[in-house]
């Protein structure tokens, strides 16, 4: 055997992978518009919890407030998760955060220490202060029951820098593009997996409390000044200034 491809097939990222309920059942796709897309509609036809779907391209990659995604093929690690977690509403939010630490944990583990990671609110997790992975959460709920949430997760991991759009070049960066070095997707889809497996137990046990302090070692905004827009103001949007003291 003189290599293998460099794919994201079901088959190569069961082989050695560790969980116990999450990823063990994959979807591959070699386009798609949005995995998160596809992993809605597979937990509406009753995909169970820690169904994952994984492309090597994407479309129309979308992140929070209906921003891109940028999605080339066979360079990065786009992939969604299904999750039926037994949690109010009101705590739904705080699957964010959670997943926020198992991506900056993974990349730390890849980059040989986390000194260059961290988190901006609430979903990038960035290296040496340039993104590198984005987090979209949607759910679908009944009053204040939980149906589903579609954690979706795009890492830039092989792309070349100079392959983004120009308006997203000096504010991303790729795991390549900052080591020199190509990364395994495989190996480091594995390890996310077996990461944010860890965690999501933890948060469904304990909740969000007894994380906050490894989010907080990442969270690279505290001391910054900012300015929070209200992003339902529409042309009337009202922007609240401040420094950032942590989270709440």
């Amino acid at each position: 055997l003189r290599g293998v491809p460099d794919r994201l097939y079901p088959s190569e990222l069961l082989a050695g992978l560790d969980t116990r309920w999450l990823a063990r059942e994959i979807e591959h796709l070699e386009e798609t518009d949005s995995t998160n897309r596809v992993a809605g509609e597979r937990a509406n036809e009753g995909a169970a919890h820690g169904y994952t779907v994984v492309a090597e391209a994407q479309t129309a990659g979308r992140g929070r407030l209906g921003r891109s995604f940028f999605s080339p093929p066979h360079e990065n690690l786009y992939t969604s998760i299904v999750l039926r977690p037994h949690i109010d509403l009101a705590s739904a939010p705080t699957l964010i955060p959670t997943a926020a630490i198992g991506v900056a944990d993974a990349i730390a583990a890849e980059l040989g220490g986390p000194s260059e990671v961290s988190i901006k609110w609430p979903n990038d997790v960035q290296v040496a202060g340039r993104k590198a992975s984005g987090i979209l959460m949607e759910l679908q709920a009944e009053a204040t029951r939980i149906g589903h949430a579609i954690l979706g997760i795009g890492v830039n991991l092989n792309v070349d820098r100079e392959r983004f759009p120009e308006e997203f070049r000096a504010l991303a960066t790729s795991l390549r593009s900052h080591t020199g070095r190509r990364i395994d997707r495989v190996r480091f889809a594995q390890r996310l997996y077996s990461i944010l497996e860890r965690l999501l137990d933890e948060h469904a046990h304990g909740g969000f409390g007894p994380l906050r302090p490894r989010y907080e070692a990442y969270f690279g905004m505290a001391g910054r000044r900012v300015g929070i827009v209200d992003a339902q103001g529409g042309a009337n949007a009202t922007t609240t200034r401040g420094t950032v003291l942590g989270i709440d």
